[in-house]
């Protein structure tokens, strides 16, 4: 879900495993995520941090449900809908 929301927005990915990285990537993407369980598996937390060539971070964009969600529903959502408001808020950039 992750690769194909990036796709959306036209950006060129190739996937390696951390610390593995090649020196002609421009920038880096880091993500964690956690799933919780109340009567199904849902996203309960999601972090994207995002890294120019020289290591500085220049985005992030998290999704936490607090407190377990409590009543809030929205903890129910698909997790493509809370994968692509991440990436959605972190490559927005009329925030910055």
């Amino acid at each position: 879900m992750l690769i194909n929301r990036l796709a959306s927005h036209h950006i060129q990915i190739q996937v390696f495993n951390a610390p593995f990285k090649l020196s002609t990537c421009e920038f880096t993407l880091n993500y964690d995520a956690s799933e919780d369980y109340k009567t199904v598996f849902f996203i309960g937390d999601m972090t994207l941090k995002l890294y120019n060539r020289v290591g500085q971070r220049i985005g992030l964009s998290e999704y936490h449900v607090y407190r377990g969600g409590g009543l809030d529903l929205t903890k129910y959502q698909g997790n493509d809908i809370k994968i692509n408001r991440v990436v959605d808020g972190l490559l927005d950039t009329r925030k910055k």
